[in-house]
């Protein structure tokens, strides 16, 4: 996996067990989780040497869409989506764009691929569904 990706899955991966953990969402789809919806409470990140704030809201077939804005090891803002109705995984697209990794200080990729975030409960990578 590239270091883009790791990063990527390791920021994605720690916002969604806090959110898990928090109760903010299920992995299971509960009524009406059908339709688009911003009732996902925001929550803390603090796991892992990261330090932000998440956002979330249902997207519709059962996903929901995770935005982090980091503020430690450094700034750094990721979007990422979660599949719950045909399985439970982190979608990670093909290519990641160049652009995330721009805003990360080369000093800071170490930083942010020093640990390994398990996930909780769903797979850490899938197929992005169109």
């Amino acid at each position: 996996m590239s270091v883009r990706k790791q990063i990527f899955r390791n920021i994605n991966v720690a916002a969604i067990n806090a959110g898990l953990r928090d109760g903010r969402f299920s992995l299971d789809i509960q009524p009406g989780e059908h339709s688009c919806r911003d009732d996902i409470p925001d929550w803390s990140l603090n796991e892992a040497g990261y330090e932000g704030h998440v956002t979330a809201s249902h997207m519709g077939y059962g996903e929901i869409n995770i935005r982090i804005s980091l503020t430690k090891p450094c700034k750094l803002e990721s979007s990422a989506w979660l599949e719950r109705r045909d399985g439970k995984w982190l979608q990670i697209p093909e290519r990641i764009s160049s652009l995330f990794m721009s805003r990360v200080p080369r000093s800071m990729v170490g930083a942010l691929l020093q640990n390994h975030v398990l996930p909780e409960g769903y797979k850490d990578s899938g197929p992005v569904k169109y």
